[in-house]
């Protein structure tokens, strides 16, 4: 119904160093929008040693991280006795932990991906001008 506004269907990226695997990327809502301008907003708030609070940015990898695992939809990547990593309904906090263990250039791949898939999402600067 909504084709025209957005893409309406999971996109499937395979990773390019090793096309066997691949990871899904929903469509972000607007639920998704507002979760996303909340991480953001909201930042990190650390406890100095005089028991103030400060708030620092997200790191960019932290946004990665966050930004992936709230549009995930599924991966048919294994652990190393062939079981799989996420289930396609995966939360986002264990999507964001599987995450954690990746090596960072694969987590920037899949950034990327997002980035291309989902216009204000990913890696800002590798989008294409279509986007």
């Amino acid at each position: 119904m909504f084709e025209k506004y957005a893409i309406v269907s999971p996109v499937t990226h395979t990773f390019e160093k090793d096309p066997d695997y691949w990871w899904k990327i929903r469509p972000a809502l607007l639920a998704d929008e507002i979760e996303l301008a909340r991480f953001l907003q909201e930042g990190r708030v650390v406890i100095d040693e005089k028991g103030e609070k400060i708030t620092f940015p997200w790191s960019i990898v932290e946004s990665a991280v966050f930004q992936l695992s709230t549009l995930f939809a599924g991966t048919n990547l294994v652990d190393e006795k062939g079981k799989e990593l996420l289930p396609e309904n995966a939360k986002r906090e264990k999507v964001a932990d599987v995450l954690k263990t990746f090596p960072t250039a694969v987590v920037l791949e899949l950034w990327s991906a997002l980035g291309e898939a989902v216009p204000g999402w990913g890696n800002a600067s590798n989008r294409s001008s279509k986007n």
